[in-house]
């Protein structure tokens, strides 16, 4: 553990000598939050809806977030903070004048130090700001600090890396910002060691899917976007709904993630407490029993929880989760209280 947590500090001394400031740890929703991304990669990541924002991954989990100094992006291609006129982080490609009015400026949804003039719903040119500064879109004006969004698990990770594909034991191999699936020659491909190995690393990943439920979207609230339930069985599984009347299709969080029916999310494991088997769809050897104050563990195996807790001992009474050890202060995740 000792060696876990040296590697983690010396790694946060040498991003502060980027001009990266430490942060505490965040979750964010974005196409790709920080914490799906770390499911499926190790190593220094962009975070998606801030375009100064880094997170660290280890062990499929969000370890430390931070941001980078004012006038400087994460560059993520090259895994540093960066000039902010030298990094491309923006938003997925769209018509950016198709909703605006006439004589307006708008940001460039390619470049987070530019802005476009709008006229006759078209692009009639677009200005990079000066000083590194960034195109504030609310005020339209050129600024110090602003967050601009980013999105694709891709455009989080550096050039040439591979990550986890959405197809566990597939990879993809990021380039520009895009990613192009494969498989490996020999094997499946662990994303939390980024190698190819012989045995099967989703063993705990569920393959098992509950069937529509016609009751569940009973709770559903009117209005025109869909809405999310916990499926009452796993978890990690939730319902969607669009209507009160429809019928309830289930779907699942990412490998390492829970549904939290409070934000209707998919969040660290570590964020809700969870009464059923936390160790399915999970990648830890232990896990917190939620009812115990952070006091007890269960041990995993095949994607099974033990069934019963053991207790850490009395210099080291409580149990984090993300360390896998037993620890002599209470942590401050949500599942402790």
């Amino acid at each position: 553990m000792k060696g876990l947590l040296a590697t983690i500090n010396m790694a946060k001394m040498l991003l502060t000598l980027f001009g990266l400031l430490i942060l505490h740890q965040d979750v964010v929703e974005a196409t790709y939050t920080m914490n799906e991304t770390c499911a499926y990669y190790t190593g220094y990541i962009a975070n998606p809806t801030n375009c100064q924002g880094w997170g660290a991954c280890e062990d499929g989990v969000l370890k430390a977030t931070g941001n980078c100094s004012d006038g400087f992006l994460y560059d993520s291609k090259k895994g540093i903070c960066n000039y902010a006129s030298k990094v491309q982080c923006g938003t997925s490609a769209q018509n950016i004048c198709e909703h605006s009015d006439d004589n307006t400026l708008v940001a460039q949804p390619s470049d987070c130090t530019q802005y476009c003039y709008c006229k006759n719903k078209t692009i009639m040119g677009c200005t990079e700001c000066p000083n590194n500064q960034l195109f504030n879109p609310t005020l339209g004006t050129c600024v110090n600090t602003y967050t601009c969004p980013a999105d694709s698990i891709c455009r989080l990770i550096p050039n040439n890396e591979f990550a986890g594909a959405e197809t566990c034991g597939n990879y993809l191999r990021c380039l520009d910002g895009s990613g192009t699936e494969g498989t490996c020659k020999n094997g499946f491909f662990n994303a939390l060691t980024g190698k190819c190995q012989s045995t099967n690393p989703c063993s705990t990943v569920s393959t098992n899917t509950l069937p529509p439920d016609t009751s569940i979207c009973s709770g559903y609230r009117e209005t025109s976007a869909p809405q999310y339930f916990a499926d009452d069985s796993t978890c990690y599984g939730y319902y969607t709904c669009d209507s009160t009347t429809g019928t309830g299709i289930w779907r699942s969080c990412p490998y390492t993630l829970n549904f939290d029916g409070t934000s209707s999310t998919c969040v660290q494991a570590n964020q809700v407490k969870c009464l059923k088997n936390r160790c399915a769809n999970i990648n830890l050897s232990f896990v917190t029993d939620p009812s115990s104050s952070c006091q007890k563990y269960y041990y995993c195996s095949g994607g099974q929880q033990s069934t019963t807790s053991t207790s850490c001992p009395t210099n080291a009474p409580y149990f984090d989760e993300v360390l896998q050890a037993c620890v002599p202060t209470v942590p401050s995740y949500p599942i402790c209280t």
